[in-house]
């Protein structure tokens, strides 16, 4: 077993492997005519060709341990023919959990939990979800489940205040511009008929917990507003705007927005 910590592709003419490893423990894939057959890391490494191509990405030890209890789906696609928004699109739309790796010429991560979309760039944490994407170029290797987030400390509750009157002057203040675990450059869009899918119990329970009436927030997420321009269109802070999305994110009523524009070249899958 080596050193290292990590997830890694491997290519060959007829052949493809994935391996996942720690330095305790490993499991491998190999792609033959039976498909994708799961097996012992040592024996993966051993049947690789001297001539394969190897793409690797380091991981966090905890990260692959939580990969290794993940369903394997596969590693055959690639960037550059598959289109990596639209596969993410319909993963969302699915209601999957599912987490990707993209290995190559720029590595990335992506973790799909029911709908919700989060995507991690090594070479730039603070890269954009949307730059993230466009960003990718790799192999695509696909897990299916859910992935637990990495332990971290308690953040201080944070109160929702009620919304402005009409016609008040809002006074910013730090949390204005803070959306939760959502950036506020993220675009969402409504389920279709998700304003009528609001029963009036729910649409109460909603204003209950958050302080809001939810159709000020649901009448902007078209996909073509991002967060803080809601809270600016609805008049309302970050938080509130956050607090609504929660809610019809979990009831699958909203879902991340994600648009890339491609030149028509005819050579990619559609």
């Amino acid at each position: 077993m080596t050193a290292r910590s990590g997830i890694t592709h491997y290519a060959w003419p007829g052949g493809l492997a994935v391996v996942l490893e720690t330095p305790t423990a490993g499991i491998g894939a190999v792609f033959g005519a039976a498909g994708w057959q799961l097996a012992p890391h040592d024996a993966v490494t051993a049947g690789l060709p001297s001539g394969a191509a190897r793409a690797h990405l380091p991981l966090p030890e905890d990260v692959v341990a939580q990969c290794m209890d993940l369903e394997f789906v596969g590693g055959a696609l690639h960037t550059d023919f598959v289109l990596l928004d639209r596969l993410l699109r319909r993963l969302q739309a699915d209601g999957t959990s599912a987490v990707l790796f993209v290995l190559g010429t720029h590595p990335a991560a992506f973790v799909v939990s029911e709908g919700t979309l989060t995507a991690f760039d090594p070479t730039a944490p603070e890269a954009s979800e949307e730059a993230v994407i466009t960003r990718a170029a790799g192999w695509i290797v696909q897990l299916a489940g859910r992935m637990r987030a990495p332990a971290t400390p308690p953040e201080p509750a944070m109160p929702v205040a009620a919304p402005a009157p009409a016609g008040a002057t809002a006074v910013a203040s730090p949390d204005d511009e803070r959306f939760g675990r959502f950036a506020a450059s993220a675009r969402f869009l409504c389920a279709p008929g998700a304003d009528a899918a609001l029963a009036p119990e729910l649409r109460a329970a909603i204003q209950t917990a958050t302080g809001v009436d939810p159709g000020a927030v649901v009448r902007y997420l078209d996909g073509g507003h991002t967060l803080a321009e809601v809270a600016a269109a609805s008049g309302l802070r970050g938080p509130q705007v956050a607090a609504v999305l929660e809610v019809l994110v979990a009831r699958r009523l909203a879902f991340r927005y994600v648009s890339r524009s491609r030149p028509q070249t005819g050579s990619r899958l559609r």
